[in-house]
């Protein structure tokens, strides 16, 4: 089944169960789901939905708050399963489940099985996102079968068992077997590989047929050694300490934490808060380098984006000794 055809058959279903009481409603889509909006729309029409059409992130980008503000009674988020949180509204969380066909699951088991020969491996992690989460207990039983052994995920509040987020790899229990993930493109991979830069990690993709070992750890390693560096060698003095109004990703209290850190040493400290994080937002503020609290991923991803060092709260303590272990950012709560 082709991905639209999963969006508008859930669609079809949650139309069966909300009611006229529910209306109006406010729709969020990721970025992936958005050339089916009209569709979508198109379904729920009898229920006055709107589309909230800035980008979405995550479960961890919910605009609850701000359908409440708009009067909506019921606010459809797509694509994601909730995060524990209170909500403002009534809130529907439609998960876009893609169930993987036997030749698909074939696939996916007879490379672990070859890349495992190949180089020996006795045990694997397998991990996934939201999207193909009920596709690895089939896989899971069919490695078994095979004399491979799975190692056992944890479940916590953000993720289900062998599910990973762009900054949450937590459900990993195992720091020595290799990672296969299951999955498309390379933004969850890359996340991995951030963090679990001392194990080997293979991408295997359902929809491409294709798989390969992700390489990018000492470059990434060094980069981020390279970016402390150039805030101590420019003497840093002033410090942004960026916060996210984002639910998922709003970490005040460690904001908190950070600015006294830096002021015991001496340093100048303030607090910024936005939605969205852009450096124009505050170019013209003097600052000598910014410390990101919100979505780890705009450090490590999109540091080149922004004129003075940008930050993890990972690596504040570097900045007073530079000879401490790297940690990379990650949000758990």
């Amino acid at each position: 089944m082709i991905l639209k055809d999963i969006v508008i058959k859930q669609t079809i279903d949650l139309k069966k169960k909300i009611s006229k009481k529910d209306a109006p409603i406010a729709i969020q889509l990721p970025e992936g789901l958005k050339p089916f909006g009209k569709d979508i729309l198109k379904i729920l029409k009898d229920f006055d939905p709107v589309l909230f059409i800035d980008p979405c992130y995550g479960a961890c980008d919910i605009k609850d708050d701000l359908a409440k503000q708009l009067k909506f009674k019921t606010l459809i988020h797509f694509g994601h399963y909730p995060i524990k949180k209170k909500f403002s509204v009534k809130s529907i969380f439609v998960p876009i489940d893609y169930y993987l066909e036997k030749e698909d699951i074939d696939f996916i088991v007879k490379k672990i099985l070859e890349i495992s020969k190949t180089n020996n491996y006795k045990k694997v992690t397998i991990l996934t996102t939201i999207q193909y989460l009920k596709n690895l207990e089939p896989i899971r039983k069919e490695l078994i079968k095979n004399k491979l052994t799975v190692t056992e995920c944890r479940k916590t509040d953000r993720v289900e068992k062998g599910m990973i987020l762009g900054c949450d790899c937590s459900t990993v229990t195992d720091k020595d077997a290799p990672i296969f993930f299951i999955g498309d493109g390379v933004f969850h991979a890359n996340n991995i590989a951030y963090v679990f830069f001392e194990q080997k990690i293979y991408t295997i993709s359902p929809l491409n047929r294709d798989y390969k070992e992700i390489a990018i750890s000492l470059a990434f390693i060094k980069r981020r050694y390279g970016v402390v560096s150039r805030a101590l060698l420019q003497n840093s003095q002033n410090f942004a300490i960026l916060v996210s109004t984002k639910y998922g990703q709003k970490r005040l209290k460690l904001a908190k934490e950070i600015a006294k850190k830096l002021i015991k040493h001496g340093k100048s400290a303030e607090i910024l808060i936005s939605d969205y994080i852009y450096e124009s937002y505050f170019i013209g503020m003097g600052f000598d380098c910014y410390i990101n609290t919100g979505c780890p991923r705009l450090t490590y991803d999109d540091y080149i984006r922004f004129d003075k060092p940008l930050l993890s709260p990972t690596e504040v303590d570097l900045l007073f000794d530079i000879n401490k272990k790297l940690e990379i950012d990650q949000i758990k709560q």
